[in-house]
């Protein structure tokens, strides 16, 4: 059984979320650990792959255009 990550260490890589399980805890924490290598900026912005995609969102929010979710049914 995975035990899930502690607090102080979720917390030093700004991955601490209350309601995650301990496999949700360790996949934010994972995805920290990789922004930080990466030198990405934590926020809204600084979770797109690419300056071109971030860039492209921009444009998209700028001018009232949303990516529509689509929902299994």
């Amino acid at each position: 059984m995975i035990t899930r990550p502690s607090k102080e260490i979720l917390d030093k890589h700004n991955s601490y979320y209350k309601y995650d399980t301990a496999f949700s805890a360790h996949a934010r924490l994972l995805q920290s650990l990789w922004r930080e290598r990466m030198k990405y900026p934590i926020g809204k912005l600084g979770n797109y792959l690419t300056n071109k995609i971030k860039t492209l969102i921009q444009h998209q929010q700028t001018h009232g255009w949303h990516i529509k979710r689509r929902r299994i049914k």
